[in-house]
């Protein structure tokens, strides 16, 4: 048995219960996006910064053990796979069922960020329709040039002077 290699499977596990936690956080976060419920959505990015960081520890563990395992095979260019052959078929069948779930967790949680950058670029366009309703377009700053006030007496000023 390779200790190597079950140092590798172990993060990998480690991995994809990191990533099956965001996709949980992920589907927490299109409800909280559809509800407008701005606390939901803090505590949701909060525990993703907090995974994301966790996930980040965990992929430089996964590459010391596949420079480890790379070493071993004496093979620059060994993949995942080619890896497989220093466990025990008990290992060997892990990390098949390792790749099945990290792929299916990996392929979900695209899709459902997908729809959550949608849903949040719905909800600007709309927040930016609203705020231009309420300026006039290409009207006249509410200050000059140099600070000085309107001069332009009872002429509807801009509430925004422009978008940032």
């Amino acid at each position: 048995m390779s200790i190597e290699f079950e140092k590798l499977l172990t993060v990998l596990l480690a991995e994809s219960d990191i990533y099956t936690q965001l996709l949980a956080l992920s589907k927490d976060k299109k409800e909280a996006v559809l509800n407008n419920d701005l606390d939901q959505i803090n505590r949701v990015v909060r525990e993703e910064q907090a995974l994301v960081a966790r996930l980040s520890d965990k992929e430089r563990l996964r590459l010391a053990s596949v420079r480890e395992l790379t070493a071993k095979l004496g093979d620059p260019e060994a993949t995942l796979m080619s890896f497989a052959a220093l466990g025990t078929p008990q290992q060997q069948a892990r990390l098949d069922d390792l790749q099945i779930a990290l792929r299916g967790v990996l392929s979900e949680l695209q899709a459902a960020n997908e729809v959550n950058k949608r849903l949040i670029d719905t909800r600007l366009d709309y927040i930016r329709f609203v705020v231009d309703s309420m300026s006039e377009g290409g009207g006249a700053g509410v200050y000059g040039a140099l600070g000085e006030g309107p001069s332009h007496s009872g002429q509807r000023t801009n509430l925004y002077d422009q978008k940032v």
